[in-house]
């Protein structure tokens, strides 16, 4: 997850958009795909921060 190229980061960046919040696809299925990963997963944390973040909430979820 944190080696070579973020494809999650690439979408983004190639869509032009400063993070994964504010794209209408929000989430998409690689999103979603990494979201629901047993090892990584954190039950909607993520989504619920981006979210937040595209809103001006910069409050955020921890992580678990």
């Amino acid at each position: 997850m944190f080696w070579g190229e973020c494809d999650k980061a690439k979408c983004c960046i190639d869509k032009g958009f400063e993070h994964c919040g504010l794209c209408p696809d929000m989430p998409c299925q690689k999103l979603l795909d990494l979201f629901d990963d047993p090892e990584h997963g954190d039950k909607g944390a993520r989504s619920n921060n981006l979210k937040n973040w595209a809103n001006g909430n910069y409050v955020y979820e921890k992580l678990r």
